[in-house]
């Protein structure tokens, strides 16, 4: 998520104040305001008002437009910051459950890649057969 969100995030607002004239004027600052506004309020209807029977993964889509509109007007900064608003809200105010198994295992002089990598995932599976939040490792 760090490389899909928060990279292209701090990539372009740290150009983007070289790339302005002038400081954004009021009308601009509205329409900023209320893309904002509609995307709070399609991400409200979408994650907390519609109904359970409409399939979670067809009601997105109405925010693609918005995203749009935050690039067409806003370019790069503001639409890497609407697209990880939106990214967040769904866990926002969530409890959010999370397991983690790792494998671990030491580089052999002159392994190849391919073979270590392959017996690292090997401890990690164990670790997955073992139970959830675990750590394997070769001894």
């Amino acid at each position: 998520m760090g490389m899909i969100l928060i990279a292209p995030l701090l990539i372009s607002w740290s150009t983007w104040r070289r790339t302005i004239a002038s400081p954004p004027t009021l009308p601009r600052l509205v329409e900023g305001a209320a893309i904002l506004l509609f995307t709070l309020a399609t991400i409200l209807c979408i994650f907390r008002i519609l109904p359970t029977d409409i399939p979670i993964i067809n009601r997105p889509y109405a925010l693609f437009l918005l995203v749009i509109w935050m690039a067409i007007r806003f370019e790069a900064p503001g639409a890497s910051c609407l697209s990880l608003l939106i990214s967040l809200s769904p866990v926002l105010g969530r409890e959010v459950h999370m397991t983690v198994s790792i494998g671990l295992a030491q580089y052999k002089t002159k392994e190849e890649i391919k073979a270590f990598v392959h017996r690292v995932d090997q401890w990690m599976y164990q670790g997955k057969k073992n139970g959830k939040d675990r750590v394997c490792c070769e001894s």
